[in-house]
């Protein structure tokens, strides 16, 4: 749950509150002028390379486990 947003005084950044087991985050929000990419497709781009980092990841298991089943054999 968001406690508050709000602008602080030292910078026209925006900033999320936010309180988690106690501890208070608090996370300025801000965006470079010059990106090249919008929002969608930079989050689109995140989650590609996170699911190719799975992808990669059970590859090397499942690559592993036929190996050791090779070795049983």
């Amino acid at each position: 749950m968001i406690d508050n947003i709000n602008t602080t005084a030292q910078t026209t950044a925006p900033t999320v509150r936010k309180k988690i087991n106690g501890t208070t985050y608090i996370v300025r929000v801000h965006f470079n002028e010059n990106a090249t990419e919008t929002m969608e497709e930079k989050i689109k781009r995140l989650l590609r390379n996170e699911v190719q980092q799975n992808v990669n990841c059970l590859q090397e298991i499942v690559g592993e486990e036929a190996v050791h089943k090779q070795k049983r054999q």
